[in-house]
């Protein structure tokens, strides 16, 4: 961060963007003692200065807060922002150089997405997948050309898959309210009727 490169840590869960965000704190508030590293005598390094300069984004905030740290990132006052795929598209923060991605996204298509985040008016950027231990994400871990191939198959919701169909009906049947859905019913009937027939 020092060097001005304006990043985007995309995060799979709200948790992690979380605990990152306060280790990050923590490392900016108190620097890093780099004479307890291995190969370096270098004296502690002071990151305080960059402590209003990164902030985290997530599903939760109130519209006043996400359009202010979105107005931020645009203008150029914040270097690094920490967000779950909330801010994966839809929204201009501006010019970035680097995603860093803590675990692989949803599909190959959020991957593009999200790496598209960074590199625009033709600058050069770098994307990072950092992966966790889930077999996905191993398997881009173990075969990363498979990341740039350009077909790339789309996500389908399984109506035979009546497990994930009841989470998702009651999930929705806890978000809005029971009579809406049954109004939104030419969306739902196929999931309804095999959830309950």
């Amino acid at each position: 961060m020092k060097n001005n490169v304006r990043t985007i840590v995309f995060c799979v869960v709200r948790k992690v963007v979380e605990l990152l965000m306060k280790e990050v704190r923590s490392i900016l508030q108190n620097g890093i003692d780099h004479r307890s590293q291995k190969d370096s005598n270098d004296v502690d390094v002071d990151y305080k200065d960059l402590l209003g300069q990164v902030m985290s984004y997530r599903g939760g905030y109130s519209a006043t807060d996400r359009r202010k740290i979105e107005s931020q990132m645009f203008h150029g006052n914040l270097r690094a922002i920490i967000s779950t795929n909330a801010l994966e598209l839809g929204i201009d923060i501006g010019s970035l150089d680097a995603v860093v991605m803590c675990g692989f996204p949803i599909s190959v298509a959020n991957f593009h997405q999200q790496s598209g985040r960074a590199g625009r008016r033709n600058n050069d950027s770098l994307t990072v997948l950092v992966g966790s231990n889930d077999p996905i994400s191993q398997h881009y871990m173990k075969q990363p050309e498979c990341l740039l191939e350009t077909d790339f198959p789309d996500l389908v919701l399984d109506f035979e898959n009546l497990i994930v169909l009841e989470a998702h009906y009651n999930v929705l049947h806890l978000k809005f309210h029971s009579k809406r859905i049954y109004q939104m019913s030419w969306f739902f009937s196929k999931i309804i009727h095999n959830i309950y027939n």
